[in-house]
């Protein structure tokens, strides 16, 4: 994760999250200190997040232009400036932007327009940005929920403030977020409060979120581990929330963790694919890079690309679809047939039914393209709305699918609910009813999944695996 903004009383820029006033997604920006060493970084800006918006250098022709036909109102003016390593690098810089969005004194736009030195004009930026920095270094922390704090009027609340209202697409714009290991229902709260505002998978932003110990930042972290979702962020939250109950449940203490879940819906539609897939896999490979000492995916459907995924970078992230179909495996009694419901990608691909199948274990896929179908618009549906208002209609689709089965003298013994949105849609109560009305085991993945996380976490503290 980006550190908090630093101080300056260094010398160069760490990575870090510099608050700013003006929505835009991943821009490239050029941060000053001292007004000598700089770094270049991709900021991922929501609004609340401050940067100076550098572009390519103009020519004094272009600049002249840029003038005229904006009546004063874009005025550029190109800088050299110092990079880290005893490079230079010339960028342009709109001064009438930097005026507003910094509330510059005439002398400090006079400087940046008429200065003759390049070093005039980088001291007046680099004591702008000084000073947003002092007054922003405690962001994350402010962010945070206030104790006792309504979940869900907080979430609203950090929407507003982030002018998400503003816009109905902020596919690849991230959200840092920092909570307590005790404050994960907030989460869940964010999650759902965006996706009632933006019903659209892939235009919700991505949020960046880190867990940690109140002790792991003074003490140092005993064990980290990195969570990719996005594939379903509204079932990501809830793993999560599932995680930390499960050590919970085992009195396992959280002070020196560290989760981070970075849930970065991907771009669906070949439009979104063009304009978005290029900053989406250069998320992943950031996230990839922070080095966690292991990784997990919290979507059954995105283990489909599971090898692509180790490709951006995620070498060490666990397959949790192979070990979810050894636990079934491992089961006593043994599972006599297990009814695969899940996406049309995964289905298409054969997930669950070839992993099954090589741990020995006979896979029923669903019966028909045509309950696929109405099958993926069930999942479609709870992806947008994330209650159960598909209940009845995935029951009944389940009780056809055993039905049939049976029929042809299938064996049923499970019902692998192979998309974490279905256990969302079907509810605990419709759960309940399929087990006791047809004597089978409904696996809940997003369940499952949790339980897995939990175990490898406790096994990077040495605990006993978790089991139930």
């Amino acid at each position: 994760m980006p550190a908090a903004p630093v101080t300056t009383t260094g010398k160069t820029f760490v990575d870090a999250q510099i608050p700013g006033m003006q929505p835009g997604k991943g821009v490239n920006t050029t941060c000053f200190l001292n007004g000598r060493s700089v770094r270049k970084l991709k900021l991922h800006e929501l609004p609340d997040f401050y940067s100076v918006r550098c572009h390519k250098p103009k020519s004094r022709l272009s600049r002249i232009f840029f003038s005229l036909v904006t009546l004063g109102k874009v005025r550029y003016r190109n800088i050299k400036i110092n990079m880290v390593g005893g490079r230079s690098k010339t960028v342009a810089i709109n001064v009438q932007h930097l005026a507003k969005q910094f509330d510059l004194t005439p002398t400090q736009r006079r400087i940046l327009l008429k200065g003759q030195t390049d070093l005039q004009r980088s001291g007046v930026l680099t004591g702008i940005l000084e000073q947003k920095i002092g007054c922003v270094s405690d962001l994350l922390q402010r962010m945070k929920p206030k104790p006792g704090e309504n979940p869900v009027a907080w979430a609203n609340d950090l929407l507003n403030k982030n002018s998400i209202l503003e816009g109905n697409n902020y596919c690849q714009e991230v959200l840092p977020l920092e909570l307590d290991p005790d404050q994960v229902d907030y989460y869940c709260a964010l999650q759902h409060a965006i996706a009632q505002r933006l019903p659209k998978e892939s235009h919700r932003p991505t949020i960046d979120l880190n867990i940690i110990g109140s002790k792991a930042r003074q003490e140092g972290v005993a064990c980290s581990l990195g969570i990719l979702g996005g594939v379903g962020p509204l079932s990501d939250a809830e793993i999560t929330r599932k995680t930390f109950s499960n050590l919970k449940n085992v009195d396992f203490s959280t002070e020196h963790l560290r989760v981070n879940v970075f849930s970065c819906p991907p771009p669906r539609d070949a439009q979104e694919k063009i304009v978005d897939g290029p900053e989406y896999l250069a998320n992943i490979k950031r996230f990839a890079n922070r080095n966690h000492e292991a990784y997990v995916v919290a979507c059954n459907t995105a283990h489909v690309n599971f090898n692509k995924i180790r490709q951006l970078g995620l070498w060490q992230a666990k397959h949790t679809v192979n070990h979810l179909c050894q636990k079934i495996h491992d089961e006593n009694p043994k599972p006599t047939g297990v009814l695969v419901l899940g996406t049309k990608q995964a289905y298409d691909k054969k997930l669950y039914p070839l992993a099954l199948n090589r741990k020995g274990v006979k896979a029923l896929p669903i019966s028909s393209e045509q309950e696929q179908a109405e099958l993926q618009d069930i999942i479609n549906a709870t992806k947008a709305k994330g209650d159960t208002s598909e209940k009845e209609r995935l029951y009944e689709l389940t009780r056809r699918q055993i039905e049939n089965a049976r029929k042809q003298n299938k064996k049923v013994s499970h019902v692998l609910l192979g998309c974490t949105e279905l256990p969302m849609a079907l509810g605990p109560e419709y759960m309940k009813k399929l087990e006791q009305e047809f004597g089978v085991k409904a696996v809940d993945t997003e369940t499952e999944f949790a339980k897995i996380f939990s175990e490898i976490l406790l096994q990077g503290q040495g605990h006993p695996m978790v089991r139930s």
